[in-house]
């Protein structure tokens, strides 16, 4: 789980991510990373969760 200060820190692409998925658990649970970028209402998904993958394992 993100802390609060992670989720405020989204930018309006990110939060609409985060947004999806959320509001879609059952399904994006089981998508894969194409499958979600076709679904989700932003095409920049890849480098968004590849940005907060980079971050996450830099710890911050």
């Amino acid at each position: 789980m993100f802390t609060y200060e992670e989720i405020m820190s989204l930018n309006e692409l990110e939060m609409n991510v985060c947004q999806y998925i959320l509001k879609n658990k059952e399904k994006a649970g089981y998508m894969k990373i194409r499958e979600l970028a076709d679904e989700a209402p932003v095409v920049t998904i890849l480098e968004i969760l590849g940005n907060k993958l980079y971050r996450l394992s830099l710890g911050g």
